[in-house]
């Protein structure tokens, strides 16, 4: 199964917040890793995309059991007051462009951090895996 085409690099952004939930991680595990053998990268949020957001403005290895509870703290003063996760929101916010001076030195340090002894970590642990994205697209 080739998936890439004419691509040098296909991303999938994967929320596990669901999937944990749903006790589909087994499952889940089995389908990521065909795909990525067929040449898709596969980036993982724990548990959802908001943990990459909240990482531009801190660092965190909090256990989030709900993306409600990310979205909360993402919610406080100095970060993203009002954070919803609708489009229309998200289209005014304009989140790369604000804050995508926090992206070197707050979130992608911040969420590379995190991949340090993620093995030895609960399965909740925090991840953001887009942060790989990020550091390829700014260095390429």
């Amino acid at each position: 199964m080739q998936i890439i085409g004419e691509y040098d690099k296909v991303y999938a952004l994967i929320d596990l917040d669901k999937i944990h939930q749903d006790n589909k991680y087994a499952e889940y595990q089995l389908t990521k890793k065909k795909v990525e053998e067929a040449g898709l990268i596969v980036l993982e949020n724990n548990p959802c995309f908001e943990i990459w957001l909240l990482l531009h403005f801190v660092y965190t290895g909090k256990l989030f059991s709900y993306c409600d509870d990310v979205v909360a703290e993402l919610r406080k003063i100095g970060r993203i007051p009002g954070y919803a996760k609708t489009d229309k929101f998200q289209v005014a916010a304009k989140l790369y462009g604000n804050y995508k001076e926090q992206l070197a030195n707050n979130a992608i340090p911040n969420a590379a951090q995190l991949e340090t002894g993620r093995e030895h970590q609960d399965h909740l642990y925090p991840r953001a895996e887009v942060f790989k994205f990020f550091d390829w697209y700014l260095n390429r």
